[in-house]
C-alpha cells in the first residue's frame, strides 16, 4: 500500500442485531482489555461472558471440532480483544497507519455465533480508487470531484 494501489484504509462495522452468545469481532493480535485501561467497558464485556461449561456445550452443539481453526478462533474470542455484537453499536478500526503501511494489529475475524443470529453491515473506506473507477490519478480520486463537493482539506 505504501507504494501505491488501493487498499482498505478503515472499516466501520455496524451491529444490526443482538446475539445471545458469540459473534464478536476479535482482534487476535491485541490483548484483552483490563480494568486499568477501560473499567466500564470491561464490566460490560464481563457481564456477557458465559461460564466455561456453558461455552463448551454451545461449542459442541455448533459442531466445532477440538483443535480446528474454528476452535482456536473461539478461544481467541474469549482471551483476546473482542467486541460483542449489540444492536446499534458500531466499531471503527484502521487497517493502515498514517504512512500507508498496513497495521498488523488490525487483523480481525468474526467469532462463530454459538447461539442466536447475527446481522451486521460493513462500510469500507479505501485509500484510492478501485477497479479503474477513477478517470485520472487513482491515488487522488478527490481530483475528479466538482469544487463544491470537495472537503476543505489542506
Amino acid at each position: 500500500p505504501e507504494k501505491g494501489g488501493a487498499n482498505r484504509m478503515a472499516t466501520i462495522f455496524l451491529y444490526l442485531s443482538d446475539v445471545e452468545y458469540g459473534g464478536q469481532t476479535v482482534f487476535p493480535r491485541l490483548e484483552k482489555l483490563t480494568s486499568d485501561t477501560s473499567a466500564d467497558l470491561v464490566e460490560r464485556l464481563d457481564s456477557l461472558a458465559l461460564p466455561t461449561s456453558d461455552k463448551e456445550e454451545l461449542v459442541s452443539q455448533a459442531h466445532i471440532k477440538p483443535g480446528s481453526w474454528e476452535d482456536d478462533l473461539v478461544q481467541k474470542c474469549s482471551t483476546q480483544f473482542a467486541v460483542p455484537p449489540r444492536r446499534g453499536d458500531a466499531i471503527l478500526f484502521y487497517s493502515q497507519k498514517p504512512n500507508g503501511r498496513l497495521d498488523p494489529a488490525s487483523l480481525h475475524g468474526a467469532c462463530p455465533v454459538l447461539k442466536g443470529t447475527k446481522w451486521g453491515a460493513n462500510l469500507w473506506v479505501w485509500n484510492a480508487c478501485r477497479y479503474s473507477l477513477c478517470q485520472g490519478d487513482p491515488l487522488n480520486p478527490v481530483g475528479e470531484l466538482p469544487d463544491g463537493v470537495k472537503a476543505p482539506f489542506k
